[in-house]
């Protein structure tokens, strides 16, 4: 309380960033170390607040963008500590008016890390790559401020800054910009905009000359999911190569990486034929012929999709989507025969049924057996499957079953009418129970209507 009543803080940030104490001194280190311990103190009592927080954060990263500071990587670090205690407290104002300035202290961090790698300082390099890390947090919060987007235009500095590290070759500074740029693309506009200027190509050349900075491709895997968003995205970024790489990080043993390919795939294929096309019809340049019946960029996804890792749920979705655009293309497309002789088609499905606690991704699982039922082989492929009771149980609905979504009723006597149209040799029982809940579900949209 005495020290921030004295405004020592401020005192001694004044006299660094002045350099009132010679730099690289013995006393300029102690200063600093004082500072450090005085800010962390002030800020585990919640006393930091009553300071001018934004024009002491700006004395101190002055004083860390000065070459003395970079030279001396002890009292780097712990500057950068110092700034990092900031911002919590202040994030807009980062947002708004400091945060090119952050940028650059980040660089600097990552250009001392090689300085000090090449004369062979391998702890000191240690130490500042773990401030770099912790900088590139802070900055990841300061970005998602309300500040950040509504202050940096496309064309700003800020932003131009990060579009220009994506062609750096340093993979921290491509890292940096991929999470920053994910974070200030929070609009379809905003997206819509990146995309017409050839911003996609610059993250698809990252994650093509990537492979071994598992970091580094999800930052720019988790960016390209913020420009698949947009209608308008999706056609572009499909025949512009996010679907192959995509379909590379969904073979990953990275279980994150696998997820991140299996979102880009669902985004990417959701209501964009062209797309479905691109996976279903076209062989990657170089690639071995198919271990499967399905098209060559499907045997990940389908693989992904029957497994039980993070990456199922949204591979399974993906599946469905390519079914819904199949039978939109028409349903005697000769693909979809093919799918569904070979009983792959089957378990993605049942996998979306199964989530009982998601019902938007459990009525597409129901919709997808339903537009299977609709053809001679794929009623036969979905009656295979539901000659087991417990996947029969998991398309009857009941009135006290919370989690169904609403046009789930209508999806089940879709699925089974087609059933019974398109299985001609069909066990006596199973047809029984088929027909009888057909005649229960039309009675209940019956009296609904």
């Amino acid at each position: 309380m005495e020290a921030a009543r004295l405004k020592l803080a401020c005192i001694i940030a004044t006299l660094i960033a002045t350099q009132s104490i010679a730099a690289g001194s013995a006393a300029a280190s102690q200063a600093i170390q004082l500072l450090y311990w005085t800010v962390q103190r002030m800020s585990q009592t919640s006393t930091l607040r009553s300071l001018d927080a934004p024009k002491l954060l700006t004395q101190i990263l002055s004083f860390l963008e000065c070459s003395e500071c970079c030279e001396d990587p002890e009292n780097f670090v712990m500057l950068g500590d110092t700034a990092l205690l900031f911002f919590d407290i202040s994030e807009d104002y980062i947002a708004h008016n400091l945060f090119d300035r952050c940028l650059d202290v980040y660089r600097s961090a990552v250009e001392s890390i090689c300085r000090l790698k090449e004369e062979e300082r391998l702890e000191e390099a240690d130490s500042v790559a773990s401030l770099s890390i912790r900088l590139l947090h802070g900055l990841h919060r300061a970005s998602t401020a309300t500040h950040f987007t509504a202050s940096n235009g496309f064309s700003g500095p800020v932003i131009r800054r990060l579009l220009d590290w994506l062609d750096r070759d340093e993979r921290p500074l491509q890292m940096c910009a991929c999470i920053m740029l994910g974070n200030y693309a929070v609009e379809n506009r905003i997206c819509e905009e990146m995309v017409q200027a050839g911003v996609d190509a610059k993250v698809v050349r990252i994650l093509r000359e990537t492979r071994d900075s598992d970091e580094t491709l999800h930052a720019a895997a988790g960016f390209l999911g913020h420009l698949a968003i947009p209608a308008k995205n999706k056609e572009k970024l499909g025949y512009g190569g996010v679907i192959e790489e995509a379909c590379f990080l969904l073979s990953s043993p990275v279980p994150r990486l696998q997820r991140d390919g299996a979102y880009l795939l669902r985004l990417l294929l959701n209501r964009c034929l062209p797309n479905v096309h691109h996976v279903v019809d076209k062989r990657p340049a170089g690639s071995l012929e198919s271990t499967s019946e399905a098209a060559p960029l499907l045997d990940d996804l389908l693989l992904a999709s029957s497994t039980i890792g993070p990456a199922s749920i949204d591979a399974s979705r993906a599946i469905f989507h390519i079914l819904r655009g199949l039978h939109l293309l028409g349903a005697d497309h000769e693909r979809l025969a093919t799918l569904y002789k070979s009983q792959i088609m089957i378990s993605p499905l049942l996998n979306l049924l199964r989530q009982k606690e998601d019902p938007a991704v459990r009525s597409e699982g129901l919709l997808g057996l339903a537009l299977m039922a609709q053809t001679q082989p794929g009623a036969l492929c979905a009656l295979e499957a539901l000659k087991d009771n417990a996947n029969l149980n998991l398309i009857m609905l009941r009135e006290d079953n919370p989690s169904h979504h609403g046009g789930d009723k209508a999806n089940t006597l879709f699925l089974i009418h087609g059933l019974l149209q398109n299985v001609v040799d069909m066990d006596s029982d199973l047809r029984g129970k088929l027909t009888d809940m057909f005649q229960d579900l039309s009675r209940e949209r019956s009296d609904v209507l």
